[in-house]
């Protein structure tokens, strides 16, 4: 093959082989959920029913609750050890993000609780 057709290829080949690198995303029923703080920005819009690990990053106090309004979990940020979560039932969950633990209002975000995987 000429020189100049074997880079391409080699190109390309390389490529391919590098895409398919990496770990494969977990599992819906224990995929782990981060929330950044300010602005309570979440690294995923939706889990299966299962164990999840909540974790933090930035400075604030994070509350978890389900459509009932029960707290789940609530923690302050930044998280040194995730705050484990075991959710049986469908529905959207509201994480609040607040500046600090006694602050009366902050920012929100929702996360969809599917039934299955």
């Amino acid at each position: 093959m000429p020189r100049s057709r074997l880079l391409p290829l080699l190109t390309v080949l390389g490529l391919a082989g590098v895409t398919g690198c990496g770990d494969p995303p977990p599992a819906a029923d224990v995929a782990p959920v981060e929330v950044v703080l300010p602005g309570c920005t979440l690294n995923r819009d939706s889990v299966a029913v299962g164990t999840h690990e909540f974790s933090a990053a930035g400075t604030g106090y994070v509350v978890v609750t389900g459509a009932d309004s029960t707290v789940l979990a609530e923690f302050a940020a930044p998280t040194t050890t995730p705050a484990s979560v075991t959710l049986t039932a469908s529905g959207p969950l509201t994480v609040t993000c607040r500046a600090a633990k006694d602050a009366d209002s902050g920012a929100t975000a929702t996360l969809t609780v599917n039934a299955g995987n």
